[in-house]
């Protein structure tokens, strides 16, 4: 991965972050802390080329590693990869946007937006257009929050047939 982010490969780039960061890893016998410095040193030029994993990767370490976290910047980092096309940054925005439903992998940023039910919509349904499964759940709970239980379903059937496990948790949360 080493080379290939040499080389300007930026997924390459995110590879490494995640290593840095113990999101995947660390290799047999190796059980070093993670290393936030060296992380965010990786991705700054996939960052500033605006590549979607990486602005998604960093709105989650703003989030998540700082004390306190710096909520604006996640959410510029957030909204950026969201304008890039970035499916899941797209449904984790429609839900910080969203109304107060739960999903069952949830785990808001809690960035403190205000809430805009139009843009929450726009954004999931941009997600759910790319078949994430979270966009999915997230357009879900906008239609059943809104009594629309028929759409609701569909959109709670499309994640579960991409084997999405949450989908089946929500519907029997639902329904049972």
């Amino acid at each position: 991965w080493t080379k290939a982010a040499e080389g300007g490969v930026d997924s390459a780039r995110v590879m490494l972050a995640k290593l840095h960061l113990r999101l995947i890893g660390p290799p047999p016998g190796r059980d070093e802390e993670p290393n936030l410095k060296a992380a965010i040193e990786v991705l700054g030029p996939a960052v500033e080329r605006q590549f979607p994993d990486a602005l998604f990767l960093v709105s989650s370490i703003d989030r998540f590693n700082f004390d306190p976290p710096d909520k604006k910047k996640a959410a510029r980092y957030l909204l950026a990869a969201a304008r890039e096309g970035h499916a899941r940054a797209q449904g984790v925005l429609a839900r910080e946007l969203g109304g107060p439903w739960v999903l069952p992998d949830d785990l808001p940023f809690n960035l403190e937006l205000p809430p805009n039910p139009a843009d929450a919509r726009r954004w999931a349904e941009l997600a759910a257009a790319q078949d994430d499964g979270y966009g999915l759940l997230v357009m879900a709970c906008i239609n059943e929050n809104k009594g629309d239980d028929v759409e609701a379903k569909r959109y709670c059937e499309r994640a579960k047939a991409l084997k999405y496990m949450h989908a089946t948790i929500l519907e029997s949360i639902w329904y049972n």
